[in-house]
C-alpha cells in the first residue's frame, strides 16, 4: 500500500502533483521527524533537502575549475 498526497505550489497555487510514497518509507522517515509533521510537510521537506543536496554536489563538482583565477592571499 502507498500513501498518496497532493502537493500544490504554496505561493502560486499552481504545480499540482500527486505523489505516491510507500508506507514503509513513510514509517522509516517518521522515525527521524517530528511525529506531528504532516505527510505533506514531510514530502516538502524531503524535496527541499534533495534540492540542497544536489546544489551542494554541483558546487563541489565545480571546485578547482578556475585555473586562471589568481591565488588569494591568506
Amino acid at each position: 500500500m502507498s500513501y498518496e498526497c497532493e502537493i500544490t505550489h504554496f505561493k502560486t497555487g499552481g504545480l499540482v502533483m500527486i505523489v505516491n510514497v510507500d508506507d514503509e518509507l513513510i514509517r522509516d522517515a517518521m522515525q527521524y521527524l517530528d511525529p506531528q509533521l504532516s505527510p505533506n510537510d514531510m514530502i516538502n521537506e524531503a524535496i527541499a533537502t534533495l534540492v540542497r543536496l544536489q546544489a551542494t554536489k554541483k558546487l563541489v563538482a565545480l571546485g578547482g575549475m578556475t585555473p586562471e583565477m589568481k591565488d588569494i592571499p591568506r
